[in-house]
Formats: C-alpha cells, sequence, structure tokens
C-alpha cells in the first residue's frame, strides 16, 4: 500500500514537472512580445542592458534552456518598468 503512495506521487511530481516544462516556451514568447512593446517607447538609462539581456533570454530560450532564458527576461522587462510577474 504504501508503495502504491510513493509511486503515484512520484508520477505526480513527474507530471507537474512535465507540465512547466511545457508551458516555459510560451512565457518566453509573451515576455519577449513584452519587451519589445515596452522598448518602443521607454526612456529607461538601462535601456542598452535590457536588451543585451533580451537577446541573451531569447538565445536560452531558443536552445532549450528555457528557466533559465525566462529568469533573463523577466529581469529585462523589469529594467524598464513591467516588473517581473506581469508577463501576460
Amino acid at each position: 500500500m504504501q508503495t502504491r503512495f510513493f509511486v503515484m506521487g512520484a508520477l505526480t511530481l513527474l507530471l507537474a514537472q512535465a507540465g512547466f516544462a511545457a508551458n516555459q516556451p510560451d512565457r518566453c514568447t509573451r515576455l519577449e512580445g513584452k519587451f519589445d512593446r515596452q522598448a518602443t517607447t521607454s526612456t529607461s538609462a538601462e535601456l542598452a542592458q535590457a536588451k543585451t539581456l533580451r537577446a541573451d533570454g531569447a538565445k536560452l530560450c531558443s536552445t532549450g534552456k528555457q528557466t533559465e532564458g525566462v529568469k533573463k527576461l523577466e529581469e529585462a522587462v523589469k529594467m524598464l518598468g513591467g516588473g517581473a510577474a506581469s508577463h501576460k
């Protein structure tokens, strides 16, 4: 009985991780778009640095490293005043 619960718990964790990983490319795309919209009107003194972060994040996302890419993109958006959590 305990083995069954252990196996069910392990399967639940694996499925949750797979769902999270599947959503990452979509987050990359949304964050890239948000950054691009903000960059056109931004007067941030950090715009050049933010553009570098955006490029780095996009490259990471496109090479299968979405988690790292999302972090870079969130940082870039935040630099332009967009906030890291609001990426819809």
